[in-house]
């Protein structure tokens, strides 16, 4: 109860901290933000959204992409209404011992409501261990101030870029042929809350317009 009550008071005070702009998804379309954020090993990211589709990319970061040979990826997505959290850390030429994460809503988040979602990977948090308290790194995802979902160890070996898109990804959606399509909703103050940074003006936006809220 009390870690429950520090996610929720960490996410308050971002809120509090910076607002960020209102932007509309029709599902054919995408931002994308070239901040030069330091995200590499550790993020936490914040956002609010509502839609009524059951599926689409949200988030997507990814390492240098190799067509013939794994690589770092994190995604939001909807599909069949409940929010996914993933993170794919592959070893390095096979070798050597690292982990991703998986996380999902409890329930189905397409309900054309406004929802407020935290995921976050490498937070340093104190957590108890054999009893007693320690400081160690988490991840995990947060949603409508619900922990659904978190996990005390360190993903290690992470090489994501700083380039973010939102909303969707047409090279993505390529290389994955029928996969996850863009988002159509509403998204607003998306951030980063550890840097307190606001995205608001994308180095390419393809068929998004701002809202109001």
């Amino acid at each position: 109860m009390v870690q429950e009550v520090c996610f929720v008071l960490i996410a308050v005070i971002g809120s509090v901290l910076a607002r960020g702009p209102c932007f509309r998804f029709y599902g054919n379309g995408s931002l994308v933000f070239e901040d030069n954020l330091d995200i590499a090993s550790s993020a936490s990211f914040e956002f609010e959204f509502e839609t009524k589709n059951d599926g689409g990319l949200i988030y997507y970061a990814e390492g240098l992409y190799q067509k013939e040979i794994a690589y770092d990826f994190e995604g939001l997505f909807l599909s069949d209404g409940i929010l996914h959290y993933f993170l794919f850390n592959p070893t390095e030429f096979g070798v050597g011992s690292t982990f991703g994460f998986h996380g999902s809503s409890r329930n189905k988040l397409n309900d054309g409501k406004w929802h407020k979602v935290r995921f976050f990977r490498n937070i340093e948090m104190e957590e108890k261990v054999d009893g007693k308290k320690t400081k160690v790194l988490v991840t995990g995802l947060v949603v409508d101030d619900d922990v659904v979902t978190k996990d005390p160890r360190e993903r290690r070996r992470l090489h994501l870029g700083n380039t973010l898109w939102i909303g969707g990804n047409s090279q993505l959606q390529e290389r994955m042929g029928n996969g996850i399509g863009g988002f159509k909703g509403r998204i607003r103050n998306f951030m980063e809350t550890r840097l307190n940074h606001v995205f608001e003006t994308s180095s390419r936006n393809i068929d998004v317009k701002r809202c109001t809220e």
